[in-house]
């Protein structure tokens, strides 16, 4: 997770992702040069769970904090989320047993868009697809079935541990994605929003 002046949400993440059901986990943050309370709010959650562990980085940018995130991750499949997602509390152990039943190499799931007002399933007609790398990054660019973030999938971590997101400001997730798929990693889409 990489975090920049977060204070107001990263509270809200992490509950989420401490409360998962599939609770093996290791909780990533990468504080990037936070001018905020970001910093004292994470330091007090990894002081009461051993699962957080707190990077920092003095440049801003998403792509350089994921990619420390990715070097610092020794787990066998890797997940990304920013500071201001929150998950439902299944949502990992859903990836996961989609991952397993599939034999893919990705999982991915439907989100939610959420606004003050009310939210919205971001694809609710669709029912779940086992995808090739190619056919997967053509969804992608037909923004058919494959919503273009990493943060709303599980990968293999073999799949993902020598690709760097690039140094851009604009479309890093798509750039990122597009070099996991180009190595026909399977990637199986579960149509339930988490």
């Amino acid at each position: 997770i990489p975090m920049y002046n977060a204070a107001a949400c990263i509270g809200k993440c992490l509950d989420s992702l401490q409360k998962q059901t599939y609770n093996n986990l290791e909780i990533i943050l990468i504080n990037n040069a936070s001018t905020d309370n970001t910093l004292n709010i994470v330091n007090q959650a990894a002081k009461k769970d051993s699962r957080i562990k707190v990077y920092h980085i003095d440049k801003k940018g998403v792509s350089l904090a994921r990619n420390l995130g990715l070097e610092k991750a020794s787990g066998r499949y890797i997940g990304f989320m920013d500071a201001d997602d929150f998950i439902k509390p299944d949502m990992y152990e859903y990836l996961f047993k989609l991952m397993q039943a599939a034999g893919a190499d990705i999982s991915a799931c439907n989100i939610f868009y959420m606004n003050k007002k009310n939210s919205k399933i971001y694809n609710n007609k669709a029912k779940n697809k086992l995808l090739s790398g190619f056919e997967a990054l053509k969804e992608c660019l037909e923004n058919q079935a494959v919503f273009v973030s990493v943060w709303n999938k599980l990968y293999k971590s073999e799949v993902v541990k020598n690709i760097t997101f690039p140094l851009l400001s604009m479309s890093e997730d798509f750039q990122f994605l597009y070099d996991v798929f180009k190595k026909d990693s399977r990637m199986i889409c579960g149509f339930e929003p988490k």
